[in-house]
């Protein structure tokens, strides 16, 4: 469900042809506005604490800090911000230090205004999004396939939830499996994010595929 309030959006790319065809695209919209642009990862650190948007929308390849890193600071010094990862690159490695980097979404730069607006609205609404050709990718980047114990610091049932959350189950779906309550779910979600050091669901997910055993 698209959020009411007009989301503010923060462009990063180092081709100012680009960010500039983005903010025409964005114009079009009711509900989405540009309130700044930075060329590179420096100028986007200092653009995040003076406008502080809502998403920012990432290239990965800038002169300086690239966008990993930026990715990793802000989610650190600025975790209420999402962010989409939007780029020409879409290779294993890239996907995958994004996603371990803390974004919320990964959209190619040849999507459309229809598909950067909806991954715009689902990282504000606190969903993950990805591009169809990058979701394609996950089930096996996330799922090496290596076998370790389960962490000490994990309850039994800590690592319940968290496998079913890999799984893909919503909290009201681990809830209903386990035989405990929505609440007790979300809960348990907070302490576990603590335990693993993670921030969301996305990085849980894959800390899970890569520490828990199938």
């Amino acid at each position: 469900m698209r959020s009411q309030a007009v989301i503010s959006v923060l462009v990063v790319d180092d081709h100012v042809f680009y960010r500039q065809g983005i903010r025409t695209l964005l114009d079009e919209t009711d509900d989405i506005k540009v309130v700044s642009e930075a060329s590179s990862g420096d100028e986007a650190l200092a653009q995040l604490s003076a406008t502080s948007p809502d998403v920012v929308l990432l290239d990965v390849r800038m002169p300086g800090l690239d966008g990993i890193e930026v990715c990793r600071i802000t989610r650190r010094n600025h975790p209420a911000v999402a962010i989409v990862i939007v780029t020409m690159f879409d290779d294993d490695d890239t996907v995958l230090e994004a996603l371990r980097a803390g974004a919320h979404g990964y959209v190619l730069k040849d999507a459309t205004l229809e598909e950067l607006s909806r991954a715009i609205h689902a990282v504000h609404d606190g969903q993950a999004i990805f591009s169809p050709g990058i979701s394609g990718k996950l089930v096996g980047l996330l799922d090496p396939g290596r076998e370790q114990q389960r962490p000490a610091n994990l309850t039994r049932r800590e690592a319940q939830i968290l496998e079913l959350l890999a799984g893909g189950q919503t909290s009201d779906q681990i809830a209903s499996r386990l035989g405990i309550s929505t609440k007790t779910v979300r809960n348990a979600l907070s302490v576990i994010y603590t335990k693993i050091g993670v921030l969301d669901r996305t990085q849980a997910a894959i800390w899970t595929r890569e520490h828990l055993s199938r």
